[in-house]
């Protein structure tokens, strides 16, 4: 991928990678915003049944049971180490590429994985203190987690393109990829129709 003079191979490499980090930088602001905008409104989980919250205009009124507690520093630590245990090698790889970069292009690749690594990280942090925020740690360890799943990606698709070391198969990668989400879209309504109440 950061090859001086990449094959068409390595080029299609460098597109689907592209593709990926732009589809992995949206979701990190998905989080982010959604973070944002919980930590402005300084909510905290309150459970009621869907139909009354649709009902209501997502404004049900009455009386609601919920939790909230009080966080410290050691929270704080247990969520951000399990951040940097995900990260720590992911920042020295994006580091050794740009200074290794022996082209343009590579240059220009190695700095668009560092521009996903440091979003995933900046997403993650605003996820994890929010979480804090209202007290929910082990919410807050898991949302760091799970966020850096996302990370996950790119190696995901790089092994499943991957047929061998030096063969790579995209149709049949984006054929099943294709289905998959065609498959998901159509099963989204039906598992409403039969389980929402």
């Amino acid at each position: 991928v950061f090859a001086d003079k990449p094959t068409t191979s390595k080029k299609l490499a460098r597109t689907v990678g592209t593709i990926i980090i732009a589809f992995q930088l949206f979701a990190y602001w998905l989080f982010a915003a959604e973070a944002i905008e919980d930590y402005q409104k300084g909510v905290v989980s309150v459970y009621t049944t869907h139909e009354y919250c649709m009902e209501s205009n997502e404004a049900p009124g009455g009386n609601f049971l919920c939790e909230a507690e009080r966080t410290n520093n050691l929270d704080a630590f247990v969520a951000f180490f399990m951040l940097g245990i995900f990260l720590a090698a992911d920042v020295q790889q994006s580091a050794r590429a740009i200074m290794k970069a022996q082209s343009k292009s590579a240059l220009a690749f190695a700095c668009l994985a560092a521009i996903e690594v440091i979003a995933a990280f900046l997403a993650a942090s605003v996820s994890i203190s929010q979480k804090l925020y209202i007290g929910e740690v082990t919410d807050a360890v898991e949302v760091g987690v799970g966020l850096l799943f996302i990370r996950e990606l790119s190696n995901r698709a790089y092994h499943g393109i991957c047929l061998t070391n030096k063969k790579k198969n995209y149709r049949s990668f984006f054929l099943v990829l294709v289905a998959i989400v065609t498959v998901g879209l159509l099963v989204d309504p039906i598992c409403e129709a039969l389980f929402a109440p």
